[in-house]
Protein backbone atom coordinates (compact mmCIF):
# COMPACT_ATOMS: atom_id res chain seq x y z
CA UNK A 1 0.00 0.00 0.00
CA UNK A 2 1.32 3.44 -0.90
CA UNK A 3 1.90 6.03 1.81
CA UNK A 4 -0.48 8.44 0.06
CA UNK A 5 -3.31 5.92 0.54
CA UNK A 6 -2.41 5.42 4.19
CA UNK A 7 -2.19 9.18 4.73
CA UNK A 8 -5.65 9.63 3.20
CA UNK A 9 -7.05 6.94 5.48
CA UNK A 10 -5.58 8.71 8.52
CA UNK A 11 -6.80 12.04 7.15
CA UNK A 12 -10.39 10.82 7.06
CA UNK A 13 -10.02 9.49 10.59
CA UNK A 14 -8.62 12.82 11.81
CA UNK A 15 -11.59 14.64 10.28
CA UNK A 16 -14.11 12.15 11.70
CA UNK A 17 -12.50 12.37 15.13
CA UNK A 18 -12.32 16.15 14.97
CA UNK A 19 -15.96 16.56 13.94
CA UNK A 20 -17.04 14.11 16.64
CA UNK A 21 -14.87 15.90 19.23
CA UNK A 22 -16.48 19.22 18.36
CA UNK A 23 -19.93 17.62 18.66
CA UNK A 24 -19.03 16.00 21.98
CA UNK A 25 -18.48 19.45 23.48
CA UNK A 26 -22.22 20.02 23.18
CA UNK A 27 -23.38 16.66 24.55
CA UNK A 28 -23.95 16.63 28.30
CA UNK A 29 -21.88 13.97 30.04
CA UNK A 30 -23.70 11.34 32.04
CA UNK A 31 -22.10 8.42 33.88
CA UNK A 32 -22.78 4.80 32.92
CA UNK A 33 -24.24 5.75 29.55
CA UNK A 34 -23.29 3.00 27.10
CA UNK A 35 -24.15 5.05 24.01
CA UNK A 36 -22.03 7.94 25.21
CA UNK A 37 -19.09 5.69 26.09
CA UNK A 38 -19.28 4.13 22.59
CA UNK A 39 -19.36 7.62 21.05
CA UNK A 40 -16.32 8.74 23.05
CA UNK A 41 -14.55 5.53 22.06
CA UNK A 42 -15.21 6.44 18.41
CA UNK A 43 -13.91 9.97 19.00
CA UNK A 44 -10.73 8.89 20.76
CA UNK A 45 -9.81 6.07 18.36
CA UNK A 46 -10.21 8.42 15.42
CA UNK A 47 -8.15 11.11 17.15
CA UNK A 48 -5.42 8.56 17.87
CA UNK A 49 -5.24 7.40 14.26
CA UNK A 50 -5.56 10.95 12.95
CA UNK A 51 -2.66 12.11 15.11
CA UNK A 52 -0.65 9.10 13.97
CA UNK A 53 -1.15 10.02 10.34
CA UNK A 54 -0.38 13.68 10.91
CA UNK A 55 2.82 12.71 12.70
CA UNK A 56 3.89 10.15 10.08
CA UNK A 57 3.40 12.62 7.24
CA UNK A 58 6.10 14.86 8.76
CA UNK A 59 8.07 12.42 10.91
CA UNK A 60 11.43 13.01 9.21
CA UNK A 61 11.24 16.77 9.76
CA UNK A 62 10.03 16.51 13.37
CA UNK A 63 13.04 14.64 14.72
CA UNK A 64 13.29 13.03 18.14
CA UNK A 65 11.43 15.82 19.89
CA UNK A 66 8.48 15.39 17.55
CA UNK A 67 8.52 11.63 18.00
CA UNK A 68 8.65 11.92 21.78
CA UNK A 69 5.86 14.51 21.84
CA UNK A 70 3.76 12.33 19.53
CA UNK A 71 4.26 9.36 21.88
CA UNK A 72 3.25 11.46 24.89
CA UNK A 73 0.10 12.76 23.19
CA UNK A 74 -0.80 9.29 21.89
CA UNK A 75 -0.33 7.85 25.39
CA UNK A 76 -2.72 10.46 26.77
CA UNK A 77 -5.33 9.57 24.15
CA UNK A 78 -4.96 5.87 24.98
CA UNK A 79 -5.48 6.64 28.67
CA UNK A 80 -8.83 8.33 28.05
CA UNK A 81 -10.16 5.63 25.71
CA UNK A 82 -10.95 3.18 28.49
CA UNK A 83 -13.65 3.49 31.11
CA UNK A 84 -13.28 6.56 33.30
CA UNK A 85 -12.24 5.97 36.85
CA UNK A 86 -9.52 6.20 39.43
CA UNK A 87 -6.51 4.00 39.70
CA UNK A 88 -4.06 4.31 42.59
CA UNK A 89 -5.96 7.44 43.62
CA UNK A 90 -5.44 9.13 40.24
CA UNK A 91 -8.32 10.20 38.01
CA UNK A 92 -7.19 8.50 34.79
CA UNK A 93 -9.27 10.75 32.53
CA UNK A 94 -7.89 13.96 34.00
CA UNK A 95 -4.35 12.58 33.89
CA UNK A 96 -4.88 11.55 30.27
CA UNK A 97 -6.12 15.01 29.31
CA UNK A 98 -3.09 16.63 30.96
CA UNK A 99 -0.76 14.21 29.16
CA UNK A 100 -2.46 14.92 25.83
CA UNK A 101 -2.09 18.67 26.42
CA UNK A 102 1.60 18.29 27.24
CA UNK A 103 2.28 16.06 24.24
CA UNK A 104 0.21 17.99 21.70
CA UNK A 105 1.63 21.28 22.99
CA UNK A 106 5.26 20.21 22.55
CA UNK A 107 4.37 18.49 19.27
CA UNK A 108 2.73 21.67 17.94
CA UNK A 109 5.56 23.97 18.98
CA UNK A 110 8.11 21.59 17.45
CA UNK A 111 6.00 21.34 14.29
CA UNK A 112 5.83 25.13 13.96
CA UNK A 113 9.52 25.68 14.69
CA UNK A 114 10.57 23.13 12.09
CA UNK A 115 8.09 24.27 9.44
CA UNK A 116 7.00 20.67 9.04
CA UNK A 117 3.88 21.33 6.98
CA UNK A 118 0.50 22.99 7.24
CA UNK A 119 0.64 25.22 10.31
CA UNK A 120 -3.10 25.54 10.92
CA UNK A 121 -3.65 22.38 13.00
CA UNK A 122 -0.74 23.01 15.41
CA UNK A 123 -1.76 26.66 15.87
CA UNK A 124 -5.34 25.64 16.67
CA UNK A 125 -4.15 22.92 19.08
CA UNK A 126 -2.01 25.47 20.92
CA UNK A 127 -4.95 27.85 21.05
CA UNK A 128 -7.10 25.09 22.57
CA UNK A 129 -4.56 24.60 25.36
CA UNK A 130 -4.29 28.34 26.01
CA UNK A 131 -8.10 28.68 26.06
CA UNK A 132 -8.43 25.95 28.69
CA UNK A 133 -5.63 27.32 30.87
CA UNK A 134 -6.84 30.92 30.85
CA UNK A 135 -10.50 29.97 31.10
CA UNK A 136 -9.85 27.73 34.09
CA UNK A 137 -7.67 30.38 35.74
CA UNK A 138 -10.53 32.86 35.33
CA UNK A 139 -12.89 30.46 37.13
CA UNK A 140 -14.65 29.04 34.10
CA UNK A 141 -13.11 25.56 33.97
CA UNK A 142 -16.15 23.72 32.55
CA UNK A 143 -16.77 26.31 29.85
CA UNK A 144 -13.06 26.52 29.06
CA UNK A 145 -12.87 22.76 28.66
CA UNK A 146 -15.81 22.86 26.24
CA UNK A 147 -14.30 25.71 24.21
CA UNK A 148 -10.88 24.06 24.27
CA UNK A 149 -12.48 20.83 23.08
CA UNK A 150 -14.07 22.60 20.13
CA UNK A 151 -10.73 24.09 19.11
CA UNK A 152 -8.98 20.76 19.72
CA UNK A 153 -11.47 19.07 17.38
CA UNK A 154 -11.02 21.76 14.73
CA UNK A 155 -7.27 21.17 14.93
CA UNK A 156 -7.88 17.56 13.94
CA UNK A 157 -10.21 18.57 11.13
CA UNK A 158 -7.47 20.76 9.67
CA UNK A 159 -4.82 18.09 10.28
CA UNK A 160 -6.99 15.65 8.35
CA UNK A 161 -7.53 18.14 5.53
CA UNK A 162 -3.78 18.60 5.23
CA UNK A 163 -3.34 14.83 4.94
CA UNK A 164 -5.95 14.66 2.18
CA UNK A 165 -4.22 17.47 0.28
CA UNK A 166 -0.69 16.03 0.40
CA UNK A 167 0.56 14.81 -2.99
Amino acid sequence: MKFEQIARFFGYQAIAGGVARVASSFIPWSPNNDWLEAFYFFVDINLLFGLTGFYLASAERLGRTGFTAFLIAATGIVLIIGPDGKSFGVDIYQAGVAIIALGIGVFSINFLLRGAGSMLAPVIWLFSIVAVIFGAAAGFADQAFAVGGVFFGFGFIFAGRSLLQKP
